[in-house]
């Protein structure tokens, strides 16, 4: 098994802007609170100028420590171009532990989780398979 992802810096946000990418950051209003927490500086997604999203630098943390998420909706993201069908997208996310979650994006672009939270520093690396998003970008509220 393998996985990857990547680390953006600070030159690469001039670059995308140049080559029509858009770089996102997600927004208290982008998640649910009472479930998990987040680095709102570090946590960013790109949308190509193809229309694919692109993510790597978002990390969350459950805010009550050990413990399930149990298919619970913690992330929107924009919602994806369904091309005259509905598609949901899902995948599997790693933590620093070593732990598998489960992930299922759905037509709205809200994101649910499904995973065991084993220790108190574990955090999810949210790495998910690229997806075309809808044009204009949009998003869905909770």
């Amino acid at each position: 098994m393998s996985f990857f992802g990547y680390t953006s810096d600070a030159t690469s946000s001039a670059r995308n802007s140049e080559i029509g990418n858009e770089v996102f950051t997600v927004e208290v209003d982008d998640l649910d609170n009472n479930t998990i927490f987040f680095a709102a500086s570090r946590d960013k997604y790109v949308v190509t100028a193809n229309n694919v999203l692109l993510t790597g630098d978002i990390v969350f943390k459950r805010t009550a420590g050990i413990g399930s998420f149990n298919n619970e909706r913690i992330l929107r993201l924009p919602v994806s171009e369904q091309f005259n069908r509905e598609k949901t997208y899902t995948g599997n996310l790693f933590s620093n532990f070593g732990n598998t979650f489960q992930y299922h994006i759905d037509v709205n672009g809200h994101v649910n989780v499904t995973g065991e939270i084993t220790s108190l520093g574990e955090e999810i690396y949210f790495n998910i398979t690229p997806y075309i998003v809808e044009q204009p970008i949009r998003f869905v509220d909770f």
